[in-house]
């Protein structure tokens, strides 16, 4: 159901905490059906925007976006770029987005695949190795 989270995520924010047995309730209170609301649940879950004390569910705020998580979903949204493509596009600097390709080009998971000529010169062309397969970031050394 569109607009689950939203909902539930509203209505906790004014409660901030909720009985762990309590899913079916909670689906009544936000008036979505008890499947979208546990599976909304467990994603809240699983991101950290909900975590379990004394069998109830307490709520975080949202965790703030961090810069390489705009990357690297920039990186999963071109099939092949270079730094100064998506420092433009998460409007970070390229020495910083130039650390994270270097520091995942070792981790395996981005590679150099060419050069392309721009109106500087000539710049590295970095992939995704794996880019349908890699939904989440991979957490790397202490850069998580």
């Amino acid at each position: 159901m569109k607009g689950t989270a939203k909902k539930i995520r509203e209505l906790l924010k004014i409660v901030r905490v909720w009985p762990v047995e309590g899913i079916k309730e909670l689906s009544e209170a936000v008036g979505v059906d008890r499947h979208s609301a546990n599976y909304t649940v467990r994603d809240f879950l699983r991101r950290g925007e909900l975590v379990v004390e004394n069998g109830m569910y307490r709520y975080r705020d949202r965790p703030k976006n961090k810069l390489i998580d705009k990357i690297w979903r920039a990186w999963r949204y071109c099939p092949q770029w270079t730094v100064n493509e998506i420092a433009q596009l998460v409007e970070a600097n390229r020495e910083i987005v130039m650390l994270y390709t270097r520091l995942y080009c070792r981790a395996g998971y981005v590679e150099k695949i060419g050069r392309k000529k721009t109106q500087f010169g000539y710049e590295a062309v970095y992939r995704l190795k794996d880019r349908n397969n890699l939904k989440e970031r991979p957490c790397i050394g202490k850069r998580c």
